[in-house]
């Protein structure tokens, strides 16, 4: 049986369904910006995953016996893109992360599985970060031997090599 309408009665319970309804509003809000956040980390992976890539192309060019110095300029070039890129996607978790912190951190059930998500992506950028680190030193020092063994070749009157260039110039 159920209870009889009353003005009372209804109004609680549209009162009740409001706040629920509410709250679910909220809810997807919520898992729309966490959403946002997932897809900003597995943004910022791909651009790690290439930088990677560029510095391996780098470090063959510094090995090779002529260095093309128009492709590691435009190599260069693309991993200042690259970081520029970095840090928008970084501002932009920051400020979405930002807004719903309180949330997360107050009804972590409710994201669970998203926030496990996105604690392994910044697991793997981490990872990605480390190894850029190091093959960012790597790159440093073969630079810097390239640099010594040119400046020995022409202190000694010898020809260093000569930087290959990949288009000829006016």
């Amino acid at each position: 049986m159920q209870p009889a309408f009353t003005e009372e009665t209804g109004e609680g319970n549209a009162r009740k369904l409001g706040v629920k309804r509410e709250e679910n509003t909220m809810d997807k809000e919520i898992g729309t910006y966490v959403n946002l956040l997932e897809e900003s980390l597995v943004k910022k992976s791909a651009v790690l995953t290439e930088i990677l890539e560029l510095n391996k192309e780098e470090d063959a060019m510094l090995k090779a016996e002529e260095l093309d110095v128009e492709a590691f300029d435009k190599s260069m070039d693309r991993k200042g893109e690259l970081a520029q890129k970095l840090d928008g996607l970084d501002d932009g978790f920051d400020s979405v992360y930002s807004r719903i912190r309180e949330e997360i951190l107050t009804h972590p059930e409710n994201y669970k599985e998203q926030v496990a998500r996105i604690q392994n992506l910044i697991r793997e950028i981490t990872d990605k970060q480390t190894s850029i680190q190091a093959q960012e030193a790597r790159l440093k020092k073969a630079v810097e031997q390239y640099s010594a063994r040119a400046a020995k070749d022409l202190k000694q009157g010898g020809v260093p090599p000569v930087p290959h260039r990949t288009t000829t110039r006016p």
